[in-house]
């Protein structure tokens, strides 16, 4: 079990061993975005990586397949619901990966605020094609998750790495709702970007269109 931060190098943490010891990583991602991104960033390093999701064809995701089959990709992103797909299970069969990586694992929990029934099915696959190292890692996870990421994916005695540095560049508060013109008065004082959460488009929307005419050279 890893825990680190956002931005902290998680993908370091199973990239660097795989290439020392040539190992092939399947990396189970929620987010398509995700994916992307760092399939991007490890071809722009000219590491072997490729995707299957669904914004891509069948055809190309076939053809992702094909090329870890024949040992041409050394990392692969799936989403979990991908192994509701009999090809996939298929092409694992012929070539299983040496490391799974469960990356947002606080996904897998009930517990957790963004719980992916897919996620349980990766405990079955990692006992079906049982590989030689497992790897959940998650930002920040309670001891329910934690328990429940250990259960589901059968590895309740895995070691458990955690690295919170301190970082003396973010400060969290809460106060009162001000009201948005409390709120324009904030964002008058903030020196750069800021960004305003609201608990539906709706709100957001609302919120977005007023502080525009409150603060029409900054929103």
């Amino acid at each position: 079990l890893g825990f680190l931060p956002t931005g902290m190098g998680k993908t370091a943490t199973f990239v660097i061993p795989a290439l020392c010891l040539e190992m092939r990583v399947l990396i189970f991602s929620p987010l398509v975005a995700l994916m992307q991104d760092q399939v991007k960033g490890l071809w722009q390093r000219g590491l072997k990586a490729g995707q299957i999701s669904g914004i891509q064809s069948d055809s190309a995701n076939s053809a992702v397949m094909m090329e870890w089959m024949r040992g041409e990709l050394q990392f692969l992103y799936v989403a979990p619901e991908r192994l509701r797909n009999d090809q996939f299970i298929a092409i694992m069969k012929e070539r299983a990966p040496d490391i799974v990586i469960v990356d947002e694992a606080h996904s897998i929990s009930q517990w957790g605020d963004t719980f992916r029934p897919a996620y349980g099915k990766i405990g079955s696959f990692i006992r079906q094609f049982n590989p030689r190292l497992v790897l959940a890692l998650t930002a920040t996870a309670t001891e329910e998750v934690e328990e429940d990421i250990r259960d589901t994916l059968g590895i309740k005695d895995a070691a458990k790495i955690t690295f919170m540095p301190e970082r003396s560049n973010l400060k969290l508060s809460s106060s009162d709702h001000p009201g948005e013109y409390g709120i324009s008065k904030i964002l008058q004082q903030i020196d750069g970007s800021a960004i305003v959460y609201c608990a539906t488009v709706k709100e957001v929307e609302s919120l977005g269109k007023n502080l525009a005419n409150l603060l029409p050279n900054q929103v």
